[in-house]
């Protein structure tokens, strides 16, 4: 099974990006960057290195772009001493150490610019109806992500909150203690195809423990979670919800081989998963005292968040009618030649 994430999102506060923490040059052995237009091959150059990787039995972690599911922004091979991602914005990067640590990969140069150059015009309005789309997709976002907060504070005022923490001690009795890191391991993206969730975490995890009737208070328990795995200092690694990047949807804990997850972000159970029903941790009386404005707010968020789907919509039109326009003025064959070269010499110059 593909070992896929994302590593940004479109979220309540703009666009934000892992990037600076997952490819830090600190931390790796090789970053490459890619640049290019939309279109020029960037996303398959990605998948081809991650392919060629595992066919030399190499561990990979790809990253999926929040905005469409189905392209890369970047891979990650045998546990960071390779990387490759996509460098162009929303998640630009340049060089930090050129030829030290980390170097480019240019794809313009296959890219005819006297033919980019015809269509001038056609580029500079798609890019400008691009970005509209996304400021208004953000101003939804950020209205979702207010009245999400609101519901979570309503949920919050109705917990039983020693019962559940009592739960959640139980659930980590074994917990080893690690080096105390905290991974980021989204799951879930909002974007120009609607909302995606990966099932990467709950298929990689021997047992899962789902969380259901949460009337969308799923996060409360996990914070319950990241809270006394830091007493522990263990590893985790987290997913947060793209909508807003202070709760999360599943914690992973590499050291029990265990996930908690938000019913959304959790597939069908499996014989070994257990769900943990959060009906248990609500006191009814103030559950029915709150019931209207809970769904009330419930409704507000489902309608906000179709306004940030019908924003979108707009930016998944321009953006790839844009990449007809870079296609179009594409040399692939020379590209195919390039990458062809390139993938082999890469993986040659690294020891694993």
């Amino acid at each position: 099974m593909e070992n896929t994430y994302f590593a940004a999102a479109n979220s309540g506060q703009g666009f934000v990006s892992d990037y600076g923490t997952l490819f830090d040059t600190a931390g790796l052995g090789r970053l490459y960057l890619i640049k290019g237009g939309p279109g020029t091959g960037k996303s398959t150059l990605l998948r081809r290195a991650a392919a060629y990787a595992e066919e030399r039995g190499l561990p990979v972690r790809r990253y999926a772009c929040s905005s469409d599911p189905d392209s890369l922004d970047g891979i990650m091979v045998g546990d960071g001493r390779l990387a490759m991602i996509d460098a162009t914005p929303p998640h630009g990067r340049e060089l930090e150490l050129p030829g030290a640590a980390d170097e480019l990969i240019d794809l313009g140069q296959f890219w005819d610019s006297r033919l980019l150059s015809t269509h001038r015009e056609e580029i500079r309005q798609y890019n400008q109806t691009k970005k509209a789309a996304y400021a208004r997709a953000y101003q939804w976002l950020a209205a979702a992500a207010a009245v999400n907060r609101a519901m979570l504070a309503m949920l919050e005022d109705c917990l039983d909150l020693p019962k559940l923490r009592g739960e959640v001690r139980r659930r980590l009795a074994g917990l080893p203690a690690g080096e105390g890191r905290e991974i980021p391991a989204r799951v879930s993206a909002v974007g120009m195809k609607g909302s995606v969730t990966l099932p990467t975490m709950h298929r990689g995890a021997d047992r899962a423990y789902i969380l259901t009737e949460t009337r969308g208070g799923g996060g409360l328990f996990l914070r319950e979670v990241l809270r006394a795995v830091a007493d522990k200092k263990a590893d985790a690694e987290v997913a947060l919800i793209p909508l807003d990047p202070a709760w999360a949807e599943g914690v992973f804990l590499p050291g029990m081989k265990i996930a908690f997850l938000d019913e959304n972000a959790a597939e069908t159970p499996r014989p070994q998963d257990k769900l943990i029903r959060m009906s248990r941790f609500y006191r009814p009386a103030e559950l029915r005292a709150k019931r209207h404005e809970l769904r009330q707010a419930a409704h507000s968020k489902e309608m906000l968040m179709e306004g940030a789907s019908a924003a979108f919509e707009d930016a998944r039109c321009a953006h790839f009618a844009l990449e007809e326009i870079y296609a179009d003025a594409m040399d692939y064959s020379a590209l195919e030649r390039f990458c062809a070269a390139l993938i082999p010499r890469i993986f040659a110059d690294e020891v694993f």
